[in-house]
């Protein structure tokens, strides 16, 4: 692997490398099925690297002066960071709340409570300054600003992120580039949450093993395999996504003609 050395790695990097070291403590191999287990883990890093900081700053200073100068309480938003799974999991209560927030965040080098060390880029940097002014007032406009959309700060990630397909609403577990290894980048719509159309994120995603002298592999087209509404390949793929349901893939030619769904093709050049 390939990739910038010397500079801070995102929190998906640090995260994902985070989650093999942690399979590889408890086992000496990592087969498809822990893979699989990582991806729909919908692990969120910065909640490793914040969430504990700002769950002690806001119990500490539950009343916050708001952007109009009245207080804003964050005891309610607080309780719900704190019970929070740190995950981007569609039933997830506080993701929604905490990427919110994370979105009013500058990052400036002052906001860290421990700053970038080249020499542990996996540990660094982390936590909240305890100088920092920051934290809690974006918190304060977080609270303010998703009750002004009408939204619930403790609603479930899936109410306020999904797709829709034929009518259907599906929620969508994942969260954005930077802070999720299973990634889902939505549009944000005031009021609606995160919306279509998805901006970027999981596509086709497949984990191929080999066992027994055989290739397995599972995989899931999340955009589904046809543009047409009327088909029922149009909705599957998402389905399938929303729940972490992986389809096993045809790969001896037994198994790719009891799959077939018409007669062969050739084709020549």
């Amino acid at each position: 692997m390939i990739g910038p050395e010397g500079t801070p790695q995102s929190a998906r990097t640090r995260v994902g490398v985070a989650q093999i070291r942690e399979r590889l403590a408890t086992d000496s191999r990592i087969d498809r099925d822990a893979v699989k287990a990582m991806l729909f883990a919908d692990r969120n890093g910065m909640a490793d690297l914040l969430r504990d900081d700002l769950v002690a700053r806001c119990r500490a200073t539950p009343l916050v002066a708001g952007a109009d100068g009245k207080p804003v309480d964050l005891a309610k938003a607080c309780t719900i960071l704190a019970a929070w799974d740190g995950r981007d999991h569609s039933s997830s209560v506080g993701a929604f709340l905490f990427r919110r927030w994370l979105e009013r965040l500058s990052f400036a080098p002052s906001f860290w409570r421990v700053p970038f060390d080249p020499a542990q880029p996996l540990a660094t940097p982390r936590g909240i300054a305890v100088t920092d002014t920051e934290a809690l007032p974006a918190l304060a406009a977080t609270v303010a600003a998703i009750t002004a959309e009408g939204l619930a700060i403790d609603a479930p990630l899936g109410a306020v992120q999904y797709v829709e397909r034929g009518g259907e609403r599906i929620a969508v577990p994942g969260g954005p580039t930077p802070f999720t290894y299973n990634v889902m980048d939505m549009s944000a719509v005031p009021g609606r949450g995160y919306v279509d159309p998805v901006l970027s994120g999981a596509t086709y995603v497949a984990v191929i093993g080999f066992e027994g002298g055989q290739m397995r592999a599972d995989a899931i087209l999340a955009s589904g395999q046809s543009s047409d509404p009327a088909s029922p390949l149009h909705i599957d793929g998402v389905r399938r996504f929303s729940t972490g349901n992986w389809r096993r893939l045809p790969f001896t030619p037994a198994e790719v003609e009891a799959q077939a769904v018409g007669p062969a093709i050739e084709l020549n050049r």
